[in-house]
């Protein structure tokens, strides 16, 4: 708690914060702020007021993309304080749809193929209209496309050289995201990395954002446990905001295991960057791509410049930096299922300035992100295509 006030002490109430924050930007209202919240949770910290449901209200109303920390002069540490009060919060909480999701769902892998066939369902069901009048029907054309899905299967027996990575494929990507999972395995195959392949195991993420402690730990626990005892270079992690929170088991649970862990992961943007893409042959004449960046990937785990030097370093590629690259689109975890309409805006935002780029391909590193730029695009009947960073590599060059 000590640590969590002292964070609060630091802001300095500079503002430099305001320009970066998502909520300031569509609201301009300086309570829903980093240093707004700041300011009204010292408030009731000297004050000893009780947690007000407007306390509550602007910390889920925060999408914790975290840019005000890359902005901040005085280093405040504001993921500290928001998970802080956010698991304070949770313990006072009472049913709610997103919980039942995250919890009832999530948490049991029979419960969760069963919710995803009913979702699958409802998709071809109403996939022919584009616009619905009843926000659940709308919300199910935000969620996105379940695939048909793969068997994957743990390959770490077949090599016996150091290049050898665990590679958890998460809730959802197992589900929904098939091609970025088989993709990213092809890379790293071709590299010459063994693969070993977990269960379709949740990483603990969306929980710990939500509050939920406690069920974040367990699902974490079966993560390192899975890959406990195994000698592995990298745990590679495709989602930005997996593997932020995969890269804070340790600071977070303090355990020697989970910290071991830790150290290991890597997004996948940090393994390709030492690739020699000189052999890849492209597919095209040339294309004109941009990248956007995953708040989890360019705020909390200070990963940029990798992923741009992989894509300008390949042939053949016209790359063109997006106007305010670090916003976030919106997505952030289940935010734009929980705060459709707030979500949506900062999506208009976005999908103008892919628009001003001309680009033909828009490129991220979160399976969120994709979704919802692939939501943006299909409602304003742009060509534009949104891909992960593997599944573009793999669809638009080979090996000679």
């Amino acid at each position: 708690m000590n640590n969590v006030l002292n964070e609060i002490d630091k802001c300095v109430q500079c503002g430099f914060c305001l320009p970066t924050c998502p909520t300031y930007l569509i609201t301009q209202n300086e309570k829903s702020s980093p240093r707004g919240r700041i300011q009204l949770l010292k408030f009731y910290e000297n004050k000893n007021l009780d947690f007000s449901k407007e306390i509550v209200r602007e910390l889920f109303f925060c999408l914790g993309c975290f840019a005000c920390e890359s902005a901040c002069p005085s280093g405040v540490k504001y993921e500290t304080i928001l998970n802080h009060y956010r698991q304070k919060s949770f313990s006072q909480k009472k049913f709610s749809l997103k919980n039942f999701f995250l919890n009832f769902v999530l948490l049991n892998q029979i419960r969760k193929k069963i919710f995803f066939k009913f979702i699958f369902l409802f998709q071809e069901l109403f996939s022919g209209t584009e616009k619905h009048s009843i926000k659940f029907l709308e919300l199910l054309q935000l969620f996105p496309k379940v695939s048909n899905g793969k068997n994957f299967f743990s390959t770490h027996q077949q090599y016996e050289n150091e290049n050898i990575v665990g590679f958890p494929i998460g809730c959802v990507n197992d589900i929904c995201f098939t091609e970025v999972n088989l993709t990213t395995i092809n890379l790293l195959q071709k590299n010459n990395y063994g693969v070993c392949v977990s269960q379709n195991n949740c990483c603990g993420a969306l929980h710990f954002h939500n509050g939920d402690i406690k069920n974040a730990k367990k699902l974490a626990k079966k993560n390192v446990e899975y890959f406990d005892g195994k000698k592995y270079k990298y745990i590679v992690s495709t989602n930005a905001g997996c593997g932020a929170f995969m890269k804070q088991y340790g600071e977070v649970f303090n355990e020697t295991k989970f910290e071991s862990f830790s150290e290991k992961v890597r997004d996948i943007s940090e393994v390709l960057v030492k690739f020699d893409f000189s052999k890849l042959k492209p597919k095209f004449k040339n294309l004109r791509i941009s990248y956007q960046d995953a708040c989890h990937l360019r705020h909390s785990q200070k990963i940029f410049l990798e992923p741009r030097k992989i894509l300008k370093s390949l042939p053949n590629i016209d790359f063109v930096e997006l106007n305010d690259p670090n916003i976030c689109c919106g997505s952030a975890g289940i935010y734009n299922a929980t705060n459709f309409d707030d979500s949506m805006k900062l999506l208009e935002l976005k999908i103008e300035n892919i628009k001003n780029t001309s680009a033909e391909i828009i490129i991220s590193e979160n399976s969120g992100c994709i979704n919802q730029l692939r939501y943006g695009i299909k409602k304003n009947n742009s060509q534009t295509e949104i891909l992960h960073i593997s599944e573009f590599l793999d669809k638009y060059f080979e090996y000679e």
